[in-house]
């Protein structure tokens, strides 16, 4: 048990190290550790619920992201001392998105027949799929930043019709393995029009560019 308490403590550490770059890219961004504690996953939903909630400032509509900066899903219901986030594989899931070099305006769904992938439709009119395109979040909506990695396109499809493409996207973030992800809380807009950039420095565990705990 201890060797295992220890391997644990390893790897959140490491997983700190890594967030301290991303944060470092992304000094507006105020994001809160959280661990896993439970999953609900079925072909039609696929969420999980996380350990902190409204007393550490979460909110429904946050991004949730891993240690790397790629989108995981979105906060939905918010406890006192608990969360729920669907991922971005879930059928309800619908985020603004960029697609390609030339960030062409489109929409991420979440699909149960793909299982484990999404698909990526609703592209800017005239816009083109590429194998291997690279899915970024638009930031439509204000409350998930623009510019964080959803993942890539694997494989191009058409509709019934024959007419409109759709892309399927393989996600960034291995879901299957995830055990503790990192909420952004603010992002430079509530804080900015507000006068106010400090974050919340209530929590421990609170992570604002120093990576936490670590």
């Amino acid at each position: 048990e201890q060797a295992r308490a220890g391997a644990e403590a390893v790897e959140e550490n490491q997983r700190y190290e890594t967030l301290l770059g991303f944060a470092d890219e992304n000094p507006d961004y105020v994001m809160e550790q959280a661990r896993i504690t439970a999953w609900t996953a079925s072909n039609f939903e696929n969420s999980f619920t996380i350990s902190k909630g409204s007393s550490s400032g979460i909110e429904a509509g946050d991004a949730v992201i891993t240690e790397y900066g790629a989108l995981v899903g979105q906060v939905t219901e918010v406890g006192t001392s608990s969360a729920t986030v669907r991922t971005i594989i879930d059928v309800n899931t619908s985020i603004g998105a960029l697609v390609g070099t030339e960030g062409s305006t489109a929409m991420l769904v979440g699909d149960y027949t793909l299982m484990g992938q999404a698909r990526v439709t609703w592209l800017t009119e005239g816009a083109q799929l590429f194998l291997d395109d690279e899915i970024l979040t638009s930031g439509s909506g204000d409350q998930i930043p623009s510019g964080l990695v959803i993942g890539t396109v694997s494989s191009i499809q058409t509709e019934a019709a024959g007419q409109t493409e759709y892309g399927i996207i393989t996600p960034s973030a291995d879901l299957e393995s995830l055990v503790q992800v990192f909420i952004i809380k603010d992002f430079g807009n509530t804080a900015q029009n507000s006068g106010d950039t400090s974050g919340d420095s209530s929590g421990t565990d609170s992570t604002q560019q120093s990576g936490g705990t670590s």
